[in-house]
């Protein structure tokens, strides 16, 4: 059984006149020709008069200049309002490093992020109070539950989507994770921001300024001083050498310093690295036998 608050809404259950045959022919009439009202144009002018319950509805999307035009809002001047997308994107850490040229970044637009940005823009309050006037003459006239519908409607569709969804860009070398590129202006009523995270590196990491990366050697390689080489971090530089003396080693873990072979950073015009920290670990003996018959099998 239809309960009497909800049958004025059912279209089997009212008559011609009812709330939802207003709703559904002003949301056709929406739909057919007055287009999104908030970007409407001269193309209304003309339009052939659409009434509901005595309102010329097509009347609502050609009004001229928008109340906000004044305030450089929907066509009175640069908009001081708009939508900020921020983009968390993952960096490989050698692209970081020694930096890299014609990169391209993406932005991904579902309806959560385009809320989330027109919110964090402040372009989301014009659009409330643009649906909010579009509203109010309707709100004598229609069920208030139609009408706030209606205003969902309308505020969803005045929420501006952008169009230009890729963005290229050169990567500096020495940037870091937390790195922020903003582009603003390259689509009127955008702001995009970037920010770059690092991604995991099998051998390296980064803290500070500086590198860290492990290296194994055998108790005899420790006992006797042995030379490590260590590949770098970028294809472009010579491989590092590690020289250790004789029982330099004497616990696994223990840290050795190469000093100019870290992190870069950019200081009075020069490139000033920071150091390579070495964390050497000494194989057990078992684990010496695994890897000298690997060896052999190569």
């Amino acid at each position: 059984p239809m309960s009497s608050s909800s049958s004025p809404y059912h279209p089997h259950q009212s008559s011609s006149g009812s709330s939802f045959h207003k709703a559904d022919a002003f949301y056709h009439a929406f739909q057919r020709g007055a287009g999104n009202p908030f970007f409407a144009s001269s193309r209304n002018s003309g339009q052939r008069p659409f009434y509901v319950n005595g309102i010329d509805i097509t009347q609502l999307f050609n009004r001229g200049p928008s109340p906000f035009a004044a305030a450089g809002f929907a066509g009175g001047g640069p908009s001081p309002f708009s939508s900020a997308y921020v983009e968390k994107v993952k960096v490989p850490l050698e692209d970081l490093y020694a930096g890299k040229s014609n990169v391209e970044l993406d932005v991904h637009d579902n309806l959560w992020k385009r809320y989330r940005a027109a919110f964090r823009g402040g372009i989301a309050g014009p659009c409330a109070l643009q649906s909010l006037g579009m509203c109010v003459p309707l709100l004598f006239r229609i069920r208030l539950p139609v009408t706030i519908g209606l205003f969902g409607i309308f505020f969803h569709s005045f929420l501006p989507r952008p169009t230009v969804l890729k963005y290229r860009t050169e990567l500096q070398r020495g940037w870091k994770g937390g790195t922020k590129l903003k582009f603003k202006g390259v689509e009127p009523g955008f702001d995009v921001v970037f920010v770059l995270e690092e991604a995991k590196h099998p051998r390296f990491q980064r803290d500070g300024n500086d590198l860290h990366t492990t290296v194994s050697i055998t108790k005899k390689q420790a006992k006797r001083g042995c030379k490590v080489t260590i590949e770098p971090l970028s294809e472009l530089e010579m491989p590092i050498i590690l020289r250790l003396k004789a029982k330099q080693i004497i616990t696994s873990g223990q840290t050795v310093t190469i000093s100019g072979k870290g992190w870069p950073q950019r200081k009075n015009g020069e490139v000033i690295a920071g150091n390579l920290v070495v964390t050497v670990k000494i194989l057990r003996a078992e684990r010496q036998k695994k890897t000298a018959k690997s060896a052999g099998k190569k």
